[in-house]
């Protein structure tokens, strides 16, 4: 029934905002995820347990716990986390110290506002002072700033592109 909470061991091919559905095929409107605003580079502090820091971004990241990106510059060696709200990284950190016994380090960025960039633009981005240009592992790419003003600025800027506040 509507509302009910169901456990399905094993289902690893399932995600947020997933539907699981008997007959004929449903869809409901997209969960509105918004851009984030507090950006922290991710250390693994025990280099011993990188397959576990691995699986615990992966993993988290799919949950949709933090959101995981890379600067394709840097690449994965370096990934970054963005989330909504600091309640989203101490999640994050118990859980990759619980589940997949793991010690990381958090380094805030000097980054504070994004945009999901439109693949219907065309080219990539056109570069600007300050910011970041992040991709995350499902493939959106976020352009992230270090103030309001920046952003508006690149807006400004660059006024023929499309940039969305939600992912």
């Amino acid at each position: 029934w509507p509302g009910d909470v169901i456990v399905l061991p094993g289902s690893r091919d399932l995600r947020i905002g997933d539907t699981l559905h008997a007959g004929k095929p449903v869809q409901f409107p997209r969960i509105t995820t918004f851009t984030p605003h507090l950006f922290k580079q991710v250390s693994n502090r025990d280099i011993s347990r990188r397959k576990q820091f691995q699986q615990g971004l992966s993993q988290l990241g799919d949950e949709g716990v933090v959101q995981i990106y890379v600067d394709p510059a840097v690449g994965i060696q370096t990934p970054i986390c963005a989330a909504v709200g600091e309640l989203q990284y101490e999640v994050f950190v118990h859980r990759m110290q619980n589940e997949f016994g793991v010690e990381i380090g958090l380094s805030a960025l000097p980054l504070q506002v994004s945009v999901a960039w439109d693949e219907a633009n065309e080219g990539n981005p056109p570069r600007a002072s300050g910011m970041r240009v992040l991709e995350s592992t499902h493939g959106v790419r976020l352009l992230a700033f270090g103030s309001d003003w920046a952003l508006a600025n690149y807006r400004k800027d660059h006024p023929e592109l499309a940039l969305h506040d939600v992912l």
